[in-house]
C-alpha cells in the first residue's frame, strides 16, 4: 500500500494543550490528512516508513488517540473525530484565561503523576485540554464537585489498581473522567471502600490508610 503524506511540523503549544506526546501528534496529523473524508483502513506496518516510526510506537499512539476519543475505530478503519477537530481549533483560538475547571484539571493530573510516580503511572500533561473538556462535562452534572472529591477517587484507583497489570494502565485522569456516569460509579465505590475501612478501624481491624473522597 502506497501512502503519500507531507512532512509534519509539530506545534508543541497545540500538542501540549491536546495532551499528546510527539508520536501521537504525528499520527493524529496523518489521519487528519489521510482520513479526513472517510475512514482509512491501514496497518501500522503500512505507514511506518512514511511516518519514520516503528510499528510499536505507531500502535501505542493510536491507542492513546482512541482513548482520548480523538480517533474513532470502526470496521471501515480509523478516522479522526469531531472532538479532535474541536479541541485542535480550541488549542489555536480558544480563550487563554484560567478558570476553576482549568485549575482543578491541572491539579488532578499533577496528583495522579505525583502519587503514581513510583508505580510508573503517568496521566499526561497538566495543561491537557482533553482532561479539561471531560471535567467540564462531569462538572455540569455535579456542580458541587470539589478537588478533594477528584483526588480522593484518584487515590482509590491507585491503591486498588496499581498491582493489577490489566487495570494499572487505566489509572489516569482521562479514565476517571471518562463520562459523568462512570465517574459516579468510581466515586461511589471509593466512598463505600472508605466507609468500610473506617468501620474496620473502629473494630480494631485493618491498618490501611489512604486519602478518601469526601462523603
Amino acid at each position: 500500500m502506497t501512502v503519500v503524506y507531507p512532512h509534519t511540523t509539530i506545534n508543541h503549544e497545540i500538542r501540549t494543550s491536546l495532551g499528546l506526546d510527539s508520536d501521537a501528534y504525528i499520527v493524529a496529523d496523518f489521519f487528519q490528512y489521510a482520513a479526513r473524508v472517510k475512514p482509512l483502513k491501514v496497518a501500522a506496518r503500512d505507514i511506518q516508513e512514511v511516518l519514520g516510526m516503528t510499528t510499536s510506537r505507531i500502535n501505542k499512539a493510536i491507542n492513546l488517540l482512541i482513548h482520548l476519543e480523538y480517533l474513532d475505530k470502526t470496521k471501515e478503519g480509523l478516522q479522526v473525530t469531531n472532538q479532535y477537530f474541536n479541541d485542535f481549533h480550541y488549542a489555536i483560538n480558544g480563550e487563554k484565561t484560567t478558570t476553576k475547571i482549568d485549575e482543578m484539571a491541572a491539579a488532578l493530573i499533577t496528583h495522579f503523576n505525583t502519587k503514581g510516580k513510583d508505580y510508573g503511572i503517568y496521566s499526561g500533561n497538566p495543561n491537557s485540554h482533553a482532561v479539561r473538556r471531560k471535567l467540564q462535562q462531569v462538572y455540569r452534572v455535579y456542580p458541587d464537585l470539589q478537588l478533594q472529591d477528584l483526588t480522593g477517587v484518584a487515590d482509590w484507583m491507585i491503591l486498588n489498581w496499581r498491582k493489577n497489570p490489566e487495570l494499572i494502565k487505566f489509572i489516569t485522569a482521562q479514565q476517571l473522567l471518562k463520562n459523568p456516569k462512570k465517574f459516579k460509579e468510581y466515586f461511589d465505590q471509593a466512598r463505600l471502600d472508605y466507609e468500610r475501612r473506617q468501620q474496620q478501624r473502629k473494630n480494631g481491624a485493618g491498618n490501611n490508610r489512604y486519602i478518601a473522597s469526601r462523603s
